[in-house]
């Protein structure tokens, strides 16, 4: 389950969503500090945004029928002052990292689950809307 703390005026607060999930996150800019957040040598660079998202959906509506399936951008939450909105955890995330620009694709049970197994999801070849770009 995913866990958010924050800490308000009287009490320090954790939340914990009640269900495990499927998320694959992107960011929306290319920024070099990102290989070494994620301590990676190389990316995926989509360049149609929209139909890749439209092949991962589909994909995963097939194998999830019935299941929560989306494309968000998060909404990123001050701890020290998170508002009076519900705060949706797999949706959201500490303010600290707004400089990643992240995008989610979602895949959330309609019932609480609290452990799935890892899934390969194939949705073909990309070689028309992104590349690998390699350090």
């Amino acid at each position: 389950s995913t866990l958010f703390p924050y800490t308000t005026l009287f009490r320090s607060v954790h939340l914990r969503h009640p269900s495990n999930f499927y998320v694959q996150c992107f960011s929306g800019r290319f920024a070099p500090r990102l290989f070494d957040d994620f301590e990676a040598d190389c990316c995926v660079i989509i360049y149609d945004g929209k139909e890749f998202g439209r092949r991962v959906l589909a994909a995963l509506r097939q194998r999830f029928p019935g299941w929560f399936v989306t494309a968000v951008g998060l909404t990123y939450i001050d701890p020290d002052n998170p508002g009076d909105e519900p705060i949706l955890l797999p949706m959201a995330k500490h303010m600290k990292y707004i400089y990643q620009q992240e995008q989610r694709i979602l895949c959330h049970p309609t019932t609480p689950m609290a452990k799935l197994d890892a899934v390969n999801l194939s949705i073909g070849p990309l070689t028309d809307i992104a590349e690998i770009v390699r350090l």
